[in-house]
C-alpha cells in the first residue's frame, strides 16, 4: 500500500489533503509539531518539526510520496527569522531526507506570492507559471522565504521527481490556526472591519487546493509549476457575495490605498513594539493586495483536471464551520447554512 508523508499535515491545507488521500485508500503519515484535530484510521502521526533532521528521517521511512506543505503561513510574526528557519532550512532538510529515502515523487507547496515583484507597482498584470521574479523585489519576509524554499526544491529536481504547486489564498472550513484569509473572513463576519481597501483577491477553496496537491502527485509533470487559483475578484464584489451568504451587512466604506498603507504600518508597529499579536491588516498583505494582479490557474485545470467549486459554496461552508466552532461573536447565523466537508 502506498505510504504518503504530509509535512504540516495538521495544518489547514494538510488536513484536507490527509482526508482526500485516505478516501482514495492510501496510508498517510503526518509530520507536524502538533497532532491533527482528529486522527483517522490509516493515519500515523510523527511529532516533530521539519527543522528536526531526526524527526524528518523517521517520518520518511518507507514513504513513496512526499507532500511538503509545512511552513509558517502568516504574513507577520514577532520573530521574522523563523520564516527562514522553518520555510527554507526545513525545506532543505525535507528534500535531503526524501532523496535518501528514495521517494518516488515530491509535491512542494510554494505560494503564488513568489511571483509578485514590487517593481511592478500598480500595473495590472496576469501572471502565470512562467513569470520570474527577483528575490529583492518580493514583498515581505514570508514571500522571500517561500521564494528561497522553492529554489531549494528546484535544486533537487534533477535528483527527484519534484512538482511545485502555487496556491493563492486558500479559504474554506477547518482553519483551526486561522491563516490570513480565514482571519480576514472572520473579522468581516464579526464586524471588526468597518472599511476595506480596493484590491483583487485571488481565492481557491482549500479543498480544491488539497485536490491540486493530490492531482499534482498523480498527473503533474516533474519540474513543472502549477498555480492553484480559481476566483479573482475585487474586494467589493467579494463582500457582496459574503453579505448574500451570511445575510449580514458588510462594510461599504472604501479606504484609499495610501491610507490603508499608513494604518497597516501603524498597526504593525504596535504589534512589534507592544502587543506581540499579529495585526488585523499586516503591512505586507496590504502592499500585496494593492497590486491589481490576477493569477492564471488554467494550466492546473487543463493538465491536472483540477476541480473548482463556486465561491458561494466556499464562503457558505467556511462561515458555517466558523459558527459550528463557536467563532462568531453573537452566534447569529441563518439556519440555511450547513457545513459540508466534501
Amino acid at each position: 500500500m502506498t505510504i504518503s508523508l504530509i509535512t504540516g499535515g495538521s495544518g489547514f491545507i494538510g488536513q484536507h489533503l490527509v482526508n482526500q488521500l485516505i478516501d482514495t485508500g492510501q496510508r498517510v503519515r503526518i509530520l507536524d509539531i502538533e497532532p491533527p484535530e482528529t486522527l483517522r484510521p490509516m493515519v500515523e502521526f510523527v511529532q516533530g518539526s521539519v527543522t528536526d533532521r531526526s524527526a524528518v528521517r523517521t517520518a520518511m521511512d518507507g514513504v513513496r510520496h512526499v507532500y511538503h506543505t509545512a511552513a509558517i503561513p502568516h504574513l507577520w510574526i514577532a520573530e521574522p527569522r523563523r520564516f527562514h528557519e522553518t520555510n527554507v532550512v526545513g525545506t532543505q532538510i525535507v528534500f535531503e531526507q526524501a532523496l535518501q529515502a528514495k521517494a518516488e515523487k515530491v509535491v512542494h507547496t510554494s505560494s503564488a506570492l513568489v511571483l509578485i515583484d514590487c517593481k511592478d507597482r500598480r500595473r495590472a498584470m496576469t501572471l502565470n507559471e512562467g513569470h520570474q521574479s527577483c528575490e529583492h523585489g518580493l514583498i515581505g519576509h514570508y514571500a522571500r522565504s517561500k521564494w528561497h524554499a522553492e529554489a531549494v526544491a528546484r535544486r533537487f529536481a534533477d535528483k527527484l521527481p519534484v512538482v511545485v504547486v502555487m496556491p493563492t489564498l486558500p479559504l474554506g472550513p477547518g482553519d483551526h490556526h486561522f491563516t490570513p484569509p480565514s482571519r480576514m473572513l472572520l473579522d468581516f463576519v464579526n464586524g471588526k472591519n468597518f472599511a476595506y481597501a480596493d484590491c483583487i483577491l485571488n481565492i481557491m477553496d482549500v479543498r480544491d487546493v488539497a485536490a491540486g496537491h493530490r492531482l499534482a502527485c498523480e498527473r503533474g509533470r516533474p519540474g513543472q509549476r502549477y498555480i492553484l487559483n480559481r476566483h479573482s475578484i475585487h474586494m467589493a464584489s467579494f463582500l457582496q457575495c459574503l453579505q448574500q451568504v451570511t445575510e449580514r451587512d458588510m462594510p461599504t466604506w472604501r479606504v484609499p490605498g495610501g491610507m490603508a498603507l499608513v494604518v497597516s504600518a501603524m498597526l504593525e508597529l504596535w504589534s512589534s513594539a507592544f502587543s506581540g499579536r499579529a495585526p488585523i491588516a499586516p503591512l505586507d498583505g496590504v502592499r500585496t493586495g494593492l497590486r491589481p494582479i490576477v493569477f492564471d490557474g488554467r494550466l492546473a485545470q487543463s493538465e491536472l483536471g483540477l476541480p473548482t467549486r463556486p465561491l458561494t459554496d466556499t464562503l457558505r461552508d467556511a462561515v458555517a464551520w466558523l459558527a459550528s466552532a463557536g467563532h462568531l461573536k453573537d452566534g447569529l447565523l441563518s439556519t440555511r447554512l450547513a457545513f459540508s466537508d466534501q
